[in-house]
């Protein structure tokens, strides 16, 4: 699943610290797996199971040369987390009921879109790819969530007219199953921080289009 972007191990790579981190989340790993449905993507367990361990490669080169390895630890758990959620989100859309197909478009296409509800879908793509290049990985997911809420969200927002966009942290940190203090509410901000960023950059890009 995350196969195509990993890439050649950092510089420097310490090969004790990788599989002291690999072997401290080994349990996670499996437990994680072990949540999600195989069968809907027409795999088995072992399968699965794998998608995580590509995902820690990728997400220990991301995080190994930014962080002390205690805090490293700490990313690498969440990065794991997010990643389920993330596979539970496609099982249970209609992209997943054949195949992912990802938007590859060009975004300045002269293409003519008549249908109203075609031209939406087609600038939203447009707007997502842009967000997921300008994005990490973590901080896509949680845009994902604001902008499609998934029922266990929903269920749980009383005032859900004003409120779907304006998601409390403590619900987030909740629904991704970590721990509610002031590490992890500080990192859904630092998310929130990402995103603003993002949305900034992709208004000033489209505007200049």
């Amino acid at each position: 699943m995350e196969e195509s972007r990993l890439k050649p191990m950092v510089e420097n790579y310490n090969p004790a610290l990788f599989q002291e981190i690999y072997n401290k989340t080994k349990g996670l790993r499996i437990k994680l797996a072990s949540g999600i449905d195989h069968r809907r993507f027409g795999v088995d367990n072992d399968e699965v199971l794998s998608w995580f361990d590509v995902k820690f490669i990728f997400a220990y080169n991301k995080y190994v040369h930014k962080h002390t390895p205690d805090e490293l630890l700490g990313y690498m758990i969440k990065a794991m987390q997010f990643f389920k959620c993330r596979i539970l989100r496609k099982a249970y859309t209609n992209k997943y009921s054949q195949q992912v197909v990802e938007f590859t478009g060009n975004e300045h296409t002269d293409e003519l879109i008549d249908d109203p509800r075609e031209a939406k879908t087609y600038y939203y793509e447009i707007l997502m790819t842009f967000m997921k290049k300008n994005l990490s990985d973590n901080a896509y997911e949680l845009l994902d969530l604001k902008l499609n809420p998934p029922p266990y969200i929903i269920s749980r927002i009383k005032d859900k007219k004003n409120s779907l966009h304006k998601i409390p942290a403590d619900l987030i940190l909740e629904y991704y199953g970590l721990e509610l203090n002031d590490r992890n509410l500080r990192y859904i901000k630092l998310l929130n921080q990402e995103i603003e960023d993002a949305q900034r950059m992709a208004r000033s890009h489209f505007n200049k289009s």
